[in-house]
């Protein structure tokens, strides 16, 4: 057998092996690395919903990009039915800390759920997804390159304001957001914005902003 029928046959491997696997998809990569050629474009075909229209769910940013991601694999549920269960708490990482459907502050940050909270929620529908620790920007569009939209957290403000929580005090930001990355190019991120509908961002200028709010994301896959 030749040196290019067994890479072919590695990669299938490597490829289908991926689809079910709840491991890290760099695992995937390892045998195949030396000839691995990341395209200098890519863009996955996910379908853009609104925050504003028509439920308006102005604290929501999380949950209606959750909820693209769901529709582009093809799961159809309500954004409403997929929030009622996510329970209220002062604790970002445990649930939704304030209201959605509220244009309210909590104690000057914007109100938000981090992702371990949503995790289980989210797995219920795609159990693969995971909670990304701390994803690079090469580990971003690689999963997109299998497929898989990813929820990330930003702030365009200092991430300086203290929650104070039952065990400790965590900090947030006032400019925080939260997007799915649907896509890039050489100089880009390619967004869906659940507040401002599809967008471009210069790469580095948004991963900054991705990293100050401590690298949050959440794989759905």
């Amino acid at each position: 057998m030749t040196k290019k029928k067994i890479l072919c046959i590695l990669f299938l491997l490597i490829f289908f092996n991926s689809k079910d696997s709840n491991a890290n998809y760099k695992q995937f990569f390892t045998p195949l690395d030396s000839f691995y050629i990341q395209p200098d474009n890519y863009k996955l075909s996910v379908p853009i919903f609104s925050q504003l229209y028509p439920d308006f769910i102005p604290m929501g940013c999380e949950c209606v990009s959750i909820n693209m991601a769901l529709s582009y694999s093809g799961i159809d549920t309500n954004v409403n039915n997929f929030i009622k269960d996510i329970p209220t708490v002062f604790d970002p990482r445990k649930g939704f800390m304030g209201d959605m459907y509220s244009i309210k502050y909590y104690n000057g940050t914007v109100p938000t759920i981090w992702p371990e909270a949503l995790i289980d929620r989210v797995q219920s529908y795609k159990s693969n997804s995971y909670v990304g620790s701390k994803l690079t920007l090469e580990d971003i569009e690689r999963e997109l390159l299998f497929g898989n939209p990813v929820l990330v957290w930003y702030s365009w403000e200092p991430v300086n304001i203290a929650i104070l929580t039952d065990s400790e005090p965590l900090y947030s930001s006032s400019g925080l957001h939260a997007v799915l990355v649907v896509g890039y190019d050489n100089q880009n991120w390619y967004i869906n914005d659940p507040s401002l509908g599809e967008r471009k961002l210069d790469k580095k200028t948004f991963y900054s902003k991705y990293e100050a709010y401590g690298s949050k994301s959440l794989v759905i896959r």
